[in-house]
């Protein structure tokens, strides 16, 4: 899920003709993590400091994250 917030901030999932996303976020998020292992080992720091950095607690900018 991360990865595939990360992507869609980054490149937006396409909205179909009957107004719902081509995909889910998840599964946004697996292609990308699946296609970056496959493809672009380069690209795995990147995607492993997505990985590791916590989502901000609803309602807070992206720099106030909730510890618990």
């Amino acid at each position: 899920l991360r990865v595939g917030v990360w992507r869609h901030e980054t490149k937006p999932i396409r909205v179909l003709a009957h107004g719902r996303k081509a995909m889910s976020l998840v599964r946004y998020g697996s292609e990308e993590l699946r296609h970056v292992l496959r493809w672009i080992p380069e690209r795995v720091g990147k995607i492993l400091r997505i990985l590791i950095s916590p989502f901000p607690a609803l309602g807070q900018s992206e720099s106030e994250v909730v510890g618990y």
